[in-house]
């Protein structure tokens, strides 16, 4: 399936500089399969991947004592024997470098003088850097890498890019998406709430176009992660953090989506000694660091410079994975998504989905919230330079006075994410549909793509049902 990533390892790959690219991500996002497929592609026979999660002992051995790159050669040769290191020709792949703290360490030397290229991968290398010896600044560059967005979805299901420019620039234009298009990529993100973004969700859904089995992919997911808690947290924190994950979806339930540490397990009957934000704080920070939680804070006062403002106690959780969040509910509720019931609350949902593109595209998740008076704005971030509230309505009521408020008073942008195409009301707010979260490059404006009208019919006959 193609990745975004590709195209970060790409430049990096051609940049020439003495650098390793290391990327993080959640389990399972894909980060093997996109190193893979580019290695094996670009470097053929020159590509060698090092796995440290099924690592026999001798590769551990031959990271430790003299980590100098002919010595580090030398054994790595005695160990992958017929594989041949070649200068200028070889991609090494140290995957779950966090399972062998001195792979980390030896990455400076086998960088140092551009000889041979370096990728590493991390799920949960956060978690275990008090392990790591760290490198000194300059010999590691970072990606992150996240779930599938709705972009790569379509393109896993065959979407010609042609097309997917077409709705941005509409997108970016603030005019109406085509009917075909809108409806089309509607009834496609519908989808893609329920599939989500993890690979194999995706490979199962894109082969089958049924949703029967995808429970099973999900609480297969659900119950890695919860292993990984059992195997890398302390004693004191497991229980606190399965308790925090398993909270998340009863939480972004509530009309009032913000993380209340009183609510942690309750619908289990866990009783925690205190619920305070100290108490839970290191069971969330595994959360975040283990990528299993996309955190959006909620900030003093709706003002630039946003990050001055965060508010580190206060705060809504979404899950990594809009697709794993909609396997926790009830299953009644996959068949409202898929049709786009208005009656149905699905908030909890539509926020995650966005939550998430906005993570993918690299955006800070920010919110504003404060009682007296009452003001709620879902989401915050700045746009053309200008502060903008983004509020997102699934349903079919659309009042959003909390938005108005916060353009009139802080002289501030308003955008909705709902269920209607394209358009700017009379207030100035900024109408797109759910699914346009995923292309706030458009919104916070990039290049136009050309026009191209050949793929119009195959489209909407392919897609247009």
């Amino acid at each position: 399936m193609r990745r975004k990533i590709t195209k970060v390892i790409e430049d990096w790959d051609t940049s020439g500089r003495e650098a390793a690219l290391l990327i993080l991500g959640a389990r399972q996002v894909g980060k093997t399969y996109a190193v893979t497929e580019y290695g094996r592609r670009v470097y053929g026979d020159g590509f060698l991947c090092i796995d440290f999660s099924d690592a026999a002992l001798e590769v551990l051995r031959a990271f430790e004592g003299d980590l100098s790159k002919d010595s580090l050669i030398e054994r790595l040769s005695a160990v992958y024997r017929g594989f041949r290191f070649i200068p200028g020709k070889t991609l090494i792949f140290l995957d779950e470098i966090q399972l062998c703290p001195n792979a980390r360490t030896a990455v400076r030397p086998l960088v140092r003088g551009g000889e041979y290229r370096v990728i590493a991968s991390g799920s949960l290398l956060g978690i275990r850097m008090r392990e790591v010896r760290l490198n000194p600044v300059g010999y590691m560059e970072r990606a992150e890498m996240h779930p599938m967005d709705f972009e790569e979805f379509l393109w896993a299901l065959d979407m010609p890019q042609n097309v997917i420019d077409r709705v941005r620039r509409s997108i970016s234009d603030l005019e109406p998406i085509e009917e075909p298009f809108f409806t089309t990529f509607t009834e496609l993100f519908s989808r893609y709430m329920v599939v989500g973004g993890m690979p194999k969700a995706v490979k199962l859904y894109t082969e089958t176009k049924r949703f029967t089995d995808l429970h099973l992919v999900f609480d297969e997911l659900f119950g890695a992660y919860q292993d990984d808690v059992d195997l890398y947290a302390d004693a004191e924190s497991k229980i606190k953090i399965k308790s925090c994950f398993r909270s998340i979806p009863s939480m972004l339930a509530q009309e009032n989506k913000k993380f209340v540490f009183g609510r942690v397990g309750s619908d289990e009957g866990t009783g925690f000694r205190s619920t305070g934000f100290r108490y839970f704080a290191p069971a969330l920070e595994w959360l975040e660091m283990a990528r299993l939680v996309n955190v959006c804070n909620n900030v003093t006062e709706p003002k630039r410079p946003l990050a001055e403002r965060v508010k580190l106690n206060s705060f809504k959780l979404y899950m990594l994975d809009t697709g794993l969040l909609v396997s926790r509910y009830d299953d009644s509720l996959l068949t409202e998504v898929l049709f786009g019931n208005p009656d149905v609350n699905a908030g909890a949902i539509g926020e995650n989905a966005v939550a998430q593109a906005f993570t993918a595209q690299g955006r800070r998740l920010l919110y504003f919230s404060h009682d007296d008076p009452r003001m709620e704005v879902d989401f915050l971030t700045v746009i053309g330079g200008r502060l903008c509230g983004i509020e997102v309505k699934t349903g079919s009521k659309r009042r959003c006075s909390s938005l108005n408020r916060l353009m009139s008073q802080y002289n501030a942008s308003g955008v909705m994410f709902e269920t209607r195409n394209v358009f700017e009301d009379e207030k100035g707010v900024r109408h797109y549909p759910l699914f346009a979260a995923s292309f706030m490059d458009a919104i916070d404006p990039v290049s136009e793509a050309e026009d191209d009208l050949s793929f119009l019919d195959a489209v909407i006959g392919k897609y247009g049902e």
